[in-house]
Order: structure tokens, then sequence, then C-alpha cells
């Protein structure tokens, strides 16, 4: 208090500060001698302590380099007889301490004999059809984390799945003695299983709020997929492809800015990219922290969501401009036929995730049931002639055909397995598992011809410097000149 806001002479200003532990001042000094920086030093509390040390000016403290005090230390003890041990025990003490450090050492070494060096995180425990699911919390923000290894060994890459509104990691999965969180929703079941049967590894991410942020997100995405592929050693320098649902697929259109992605599949969503004014899409990317080139896009397009299908129409025509790959890929409404529940809304053993069934509706719907629901619909008009919804089960009274036969399941908008498939069926908004398969063999093949494309450079660039002939220079697109 004594020196708070206090000018203390013409070019120094001390300022009071309160911390944890006590009050001090801090000066920011211009030019002072000795004799003034021992008056500006905080007074010490209480007896314990010693006066601070003086601080003296040296070379190279400018005008803004805070002077901060001493850290206050206890006295030391009186000196001890020369030639005899500092510490109040004595020999017998010494001699004591010599012995706990060997057995120490002994135990350490004991330790570190029976661990195999450089044996390997994957293969068997990680891989194969056996491959056990792991929930886990990732880093510093315990970021929720569920992953499962490929059904084959070793791994052909990694598949992130990002979930759209109101969902979460757990919906990929059904719930085991691992993920006792998990609700397994027959869509993204059977994504991962069909994932896995491929060769790749899964890894879901919950996000931050009820949808996904780019800012918030992207970093906790990354530190997952890289703390999955640093347990799976041979998933290193393979493939990463990431497929979004809604909210998710509009997130994974922005992951190609900040990381490596060989290829997305954005499903009932379109990608948000950047107006060029002063710079080229290759040179956001790279400025990002991204590849440098934006990878092959799937649009998995829903057929009556012609909203979404105008956004995707424009983001083709951008990125076909800017020379990337663009599929789109059109779901179509489904016909509901005896066997279409029992078709969709199966066990989940079956894709290698486990024998506890998946949606909350009790597992496996039988036979006999999906037939009595596809004739209950029909009972009640919610089909036509040909057997699709007449209506949006969104806003449907489905529930009260429907929910005499399906007493295991919760009903609920974005929990049901009925409420899914039944949205799968009319194709307005919802993700599915349709056509997953075609979509990756086509991302992989344009994946190995941009891999193959970046290397040719490479060795275009490498035969310039030998004295071969120059590459072709890159193409932008121009600026756009100023307003």
């Amino acid at each position: 208090r004594r020196y708070a806001g206090r000018e203390l002479t013409r070019d120094s200003t001390c300022i009071f500060q309160v911390s944890s532990s006590a009050p001090r001042c801090v000066c920011r000094v211009r030019a002072a001698t000795v004799e003034q920086r021992k008056r500006w030093l905080p007074r010490p509390w209480g007896k314990k302590f010693l006066r601070p040390t003086p601080f003296v000016m040296g070379e190279g403290l400018g005008e803004k380099t805070p002077i901060m005090p001493v850290v206050p230390r206890r006295l030391p003890a009186k000196q001890a007889t020369p030639g005899l041990p500092k510490h109040q025990g004595g020999a017998n003490t010494s001699l004591l301490a010599f012995f706990a450090a060997c057995a120490t050492m002994l135990s350490m070494f004991l330790v570190v004999t029976h661990i195999a060096p450089g044996a390997p995180t994957d293969l068997a425990s990680l891989s194969g059809a056996d491959a056990a699911v792991v929930f886990e919390r990732v880093g510093p923000d315990a970021v929720e984390v569920v992953w499962q290894g490929a059904a084959s060994s070793p791994p052909r890459g990694t598949m992130f799945l990002a979930h759209g509104c109101n969902h979460a990691a757990t919906d990929f999965f059904p719930r085991c003695a691992q993920c006792p969180k998990c609700t397994g929703l027959p869509e993204e079941t059977a994504l991962v299983g069909k994932a896995r049967a491929r060769g790749y590894a899964v890894v879901a991410v919950s996000s931050v709020g009820r949808c996904w942020s780019g800012a918030a997100d992207v970093p906790r995405v990354k530190r997952a997929i890289d703390a999955v592929v640093a347990k799976n050693v041979h998933l290193a320098g393979k493939p990463v492809f990431a497929f979004g649902v809604s909210s998710g697929g509009a997130f994974v259109g922005i992951l190609p800015f900040f990381t490596a992605v060989d290829g997305i599949i954005a499903q009932i969503s379109s990608v948000r990219l950047p107006k060029l004014d002063n710079f080229s899409l290759a040179e956001e990317l790279r400025a990002q922290g991204g590849r440098g080139d934006f990878p092959p896009v799937v649009f998995s397009h829903m057929a009556r969501d012609e909203l979404t299908g105008k956004l995707i129409d424009g983001a083709k025509k951008y990125l076909e401009r800017m020379g990337t790959p663009v599929r789109i890929t059109e779901l179509s409404p489904l016909p509901i036929h005896d066997g279409f529940f029992a078709a969709r809304i199966h066990a989940a053993s079956g894709d290698g995730l486990g024998a506890v069934g998946v949606g909350g509706a009790g597992g496996a719907i039988g036979a006999e049931t999906s037939a009595a629901m596809a004739g209950a619909l029909r009972q009640a008009d919610m089909l036509d002639a040909r057997g699709f919804l007449a209506e949006d089960p969104r806003a449907s009274n489905w529930r009260d055909a429907l929910e005499p036969l399906a007493a295991a399941d919760s009903l609920q908008p974005d929990k049901s397995a009925l409420s899914e498939v039944l949205n799968v069926a009319y194709a307005l908004h919802e993700v599915s598992s349709d056509r997953f398969d075609e979509d990756v063999t086509w991302l992989e093949v344009k994946a190995e011809e941009a891999k193959a494309g970046r290397l040719g450079v490479v060795d275009a660039a490498a035969g310039a410097a030998a004295g071969g002939a120059a590459p072709a220079p890159r193409a932008t697109i121009p600026r756009r000149a100023a307003a």
C-alpha cells in the first residue's frame, strides 16, 4: 500500500499487485541505481524471511522490462561443524538413504526388464473382427472419443465419423461393458460395421455443443484422431477419411483447412467454403495448417431435401472450378415392406460390435414383428399404394400405430431406432448407411490419384533442381480487385 500508484522517480512507476501468497510491487523502470532499487523492493513479511537481494540493473534491460521482487526464502539453518553431515540424522541416516536408493534402482530394473521393448500396440488387441470398442476421454478438456479398430489387420486407414445435431459419438456403437453410455442407433452402427469391414479403424468424437462448432471442435477432433493413431502403430501414414451428417457434414468440410484429410463424405449437408478475395483456395488451405489441396468430396444427398440440393450444386461448381473431384450420391425414398424393419434394425453382432442390440428397441426386430409394423402403417393409411410413406415421419402420427408393437423403443426423436429408419425411408433429412460402400470406393480411387499427383509434382521439382525441366506452375484463382 505504501508504493501503490506512487511515482517513485520521474521515469518509473511502481504498481501494486495482489498474488495468492502475498502483496508485491512490480516496477517497470527505465533507469535506476542500485540504491533506488533497494528502496523499491517490498519489505518481507515476518521475521522468518530474509531481506530480498538487491536487484542490479544490467545490460540488455529495456524500458518495459519488468523487475520482479525476489521470492522470499527461509533463513538457513545454523552452520554445522565442518566435516560432519549437515542434516540432523548423522551418518546412520546417510547409510539408510544409500540402501533405499539401491532398493529403488533394483525395483526399477525388475520392472523394466519385464517390458518387451518395442512391442506393437496394434494387431491382435486393436484390430481384427473381435477388436473391442474403446471409450475414453482425451486431453485436458476430456474430449469424448469412442473408437474401434479395423476388422482386418493391418488396418487400411482411419475413418472419422461426425454425428448430427442432438447426437453424440456414443450413437455409433452399441451399449457394452466398455461403453455403457453407448446407444447404438441402427444406421450409425451399420456405418461403423461397413467401415471396419473395409479395413478402417473408426473414430467418433462428441461435439462440444448440441451441434458442431469449427473454432471449438477442430482442435478437439485433431487431438482425438492423433491419440488413436498413436495407439495404433499401423495407422501412421495411412489415409484419413471423414464422414459427417448434417452439422457434422458441414464440419468435415472445414477439416481440410486445419489438418490433412484424404477425402470427405458430407451427408445431407453442403460444405462451407471461403469466398476468395485475396488468396486462392490452396493458399487458404496452407495458411490454416492444411495440406494445400482440397480433398475429393462426396455429397450424399436425400432426394426430398431440395434446399440442401441447391447448396450442394453451388458447392460442386465451385470445387470443380478449383480442380477438386466431386461426386453426388442421391438417396431415394424407400418402400415399407414386410421385411423393412427387420432388415434395418438388427443385432450389431453381425458387424463385429458385440451381441447387444441396437437402437434402444430391444435389439433385433424379428420378421413377424416387422410384418406387423408394416401392416399397422398400412392400416393407418400412412403408406401409399406403392408402400412409400405418405407424410414426413417427423410430423406424422406413426407412433400411435407402432407403439403397441414397440414397447421397448423410446419412440423419442434422435433416440429411437424406429424414428431413425422411418426418416431414412422418407429420405428428407437423416443419417443413412445406404451407398456408403460406393462412396468410400470412389474416395479411395480419387485419393490414390491425388497422392500420385502430389508425388509427381515432388518428382518433377526434384528433377528441375537436378537440371531437368521445371514443373508447370500451380494454377491459382486471380485475386479480385479491391472495391
